[in-house]
């Protein structure tokens, strides 16, 4: 390598992108208790896809057709839900659709369950998930004294067969006679080293600390077991919503919480607007769908669970069939929210009313100065209430002003 040596010192070293060629599947995958056999076959076609290249669910399906499998769109959406459980796909926002008023979404695919934070935050199931997210690649059948610290040893266990396949690129070939088996009694040892032309495709280290902690146990709705991720200020908003409607519908935090994921998913599949950015109309109409009708209920939070939830109208239906989903504006004017902070007009008109009021004043003569020192003598009476005695004075000077008015009126009629 020919580099003067302050070149060599400066440069920087980056891992070039290469599409995936293969799939490490650890223990804690190939024995998952919720995963069926097929499940694993779309899961490895799904890893060895380009990131970069993003596919439909019915594209997804005719190329698993195309190639000989009985997968079709209700299948695939079995198999994705399971994978969903699994840890190994989560459902997130992808943005709003203008053209369909509806909300879009996108399935992400992960190999280590620990990467993926909708999955390890929702804490699931205690043992379940401990086991897909734990680093231990162990069989835990093993006898102790079968157990071997070496990298290159299987630890495969008397009932079972080892087949796993290593791909390592002709610099990191190893010497067979290298390799300990420690296979147990009775077992093939079936271990294959399959040499490539190619550099090494995939790096086969996993974090063994999930970014939270996966045991948590806080509750949550039918939509976040199943993966589906929203917003967290989307979520506080729901929050808040259900804890302020009118009373006695009105729920706690903790109910509060566990219903949110499921109104939100409600609003998402009924063309509702997103909850950050209700007006007050639409605002409004919401909370009429959630508690209309409230004759002869007793067990209002269970009503809004089991029936008014699931059961949202859509919104074309609530607001009209020309109405479109009210959507608030990216960048709200401070004194307007409805309207855009860029050339809000109710500003302007504002600023119009108020240049020509100061015109006015400047044509009577009156200035700001003097219209707060009126302003305060008029705050100064009401710290200044009046007493007896001064309604008193008021009542009689009212009397004498009317005697005086009554004796010019007899005056003027004797004149005629």
């Amino acid at each position: 390598m020919k580099m003067p040596d302050p070149e060599f010192a400066s440069a920087s070293v980056q891992r070039a992108w290469e599409p995936p060629e293969e799939v490490v599947v650890p223990y804690a995958l190939a024995y998952s208790p919720g995963l069926q056999p097929e499940d694993y076959g779309v899961l490895i076609r799904l890893l060895l896809r380009d990131p970069g290249q993003p596919s439909g669910m019915p594209a997804l399906s005719a190329e698993f057709q195309a190639t000989g499998w009985k997968m079709g769109e209700s299948r695939l959406r079995g198999v994705m839900s399971r994978l969903q459980k699994a840890g190994h796909v989560s459902h997130v926002r992808d943005g709003y659709d203008e053209k369909n008023k509806r909300p879009k979404w996108k399935f992400m695919v992960y190999r280590n369950p620990a990467n993926n934070s909708a999955y390890v935050s929702r804490g699931t199931r205690g043992a379940e998930a401990s086991s897909q997210v734990s680093p231990t690649l162990r069989n835990p059948t093993c006898r102790p004294e079968q157990a071997s610290t070496h990298p290159a040893i299987s630890n495969v266990c008397a009932s079972q067969a080892d087949t796993a396949i290593s791909n390592v690129s002709e610099t990191q070939t190893l010497d067979s006679d290298a390799l300990e088996t420690n296979v147990c009694a009775g077992q093939a040892d079936t271990l294959k080293s399959n040499v490539v032309p190619h550099l090494q495709e995939e790096v086969t280290t996993s974090s063994p600390n999930p970014r939270s902690n996966p045991t948590r146990h806080d509750g949550v709705g039918p939509r976040e077991e199943e993966g589906v991720v929203f917003d967290p200020e989307e979520t506080a908003a729901a929050v808040r919503l259900l804890q302020v409607l009118p009373d006695p519908w009105t729920v706690g935090r903790a109910k509060a919480k566990v219903l949110a994921p499921g109104l939100l998913e409600a609003m998402a599949d009924q063309g509702w607007p997103v909850i950050t950015k209700l007006d007050s109309h639409t605002g409004r109409l919401l909370i009429q769908q959630l508690t209309k009708n409230p004759g002869g209920i007793k067990n209002y939070p269970s009503i809004l669970e089991r029936d008014r939830i699931p059961n949202l109208p859509l919104f074309e239906v609530v607001a009209g069939p020309d109405a479109a989903p009210s959507v608030g504006p990216e960048n709200p004017c401070p004194s307007h929210p409805r309207l855009e902070a860029a050339g809000c007009p109710q500003c302007a008109a504002d600023d119009e009313v108020d240049r020509r009021r100061r015109a006015l004043d400047a044509e009577r003569g009156i200035d700001d100065a003097s219209a707060l020192q009126a302003l305060a003598s008029l705050l100064q009476q009401a710290k200044n209430p009046r007493t007896p005695n001064d309604r008193k004075r008021d009542a009689a000077a009212r009397q004498a002003a009317e005697a005086r008015r009554q004796s010019a009126q007899r005056a003027e009629y004797l004149a005629r």
